[in-house]
């Protein structure tokens, strides 16, 4: 598999879970379910998903101003761990955002202590997600 796949596949599950939490967290703004809190769950929300949107888009952008693809080939195993670690960090961070009302803990309060699940696996993905994203020197 090349690069080039690796990264459109791992960005194509990017941007599809972090649209649909982002369109979760939109209704749930909209409908009241945050109260006067809404800021609060955004200021939670946003730094569970930019970090790594943002190394992929940059990628993204500078891969297209080369008008050209790498085509350098890479392992499955590493592409594998990562593109289903995302997929898992995304379930946790549905989790964190839909449970409030299944569970003993306020919404904002699930949030916090969901920090303590999402930022491990945040660490781990950007270890992995670095591997496709950020350009390999030529040596």
């Amino acid at each position: 598999m090349s690069v080039s796949e690796a990264q459109q596949t791992i960005a194509k599950v990017w941007f599809f879970g972090s649209g649909v939490a982002i369109i979760a967290l939109i209704t749930q703004s909209l409908f009241g379910y945050w109260g006067d809190k809404v800021s609060d769950a955004w200021s939670w929300f946003l730094p569970t998903i930019l970090p790594t949107l943002t190394l992929i888009v940059s990628s993204v952008v500078a891969d297209a101003r080369k008008q050209r693809r790498s085509e350098m080939q890479i392992e499955q195993f590493p592409y594998m761990i990562a593109l289903w670690l995302s997929v898992f960090y995304f379930i946790c961070v549905f989790i964190s955002v839909l449970a409030g009302n299944f569970t003993k803990y306020a919404p904002l309060e699930l949030m916090k202590i969901s920090g303590l699940w999402l930022g491990p696996l945040q660490g781990l993905l950007s270890a992995l997600i670095a591997l496709f994203f950020v350009k390999q020197s030529s040596s």
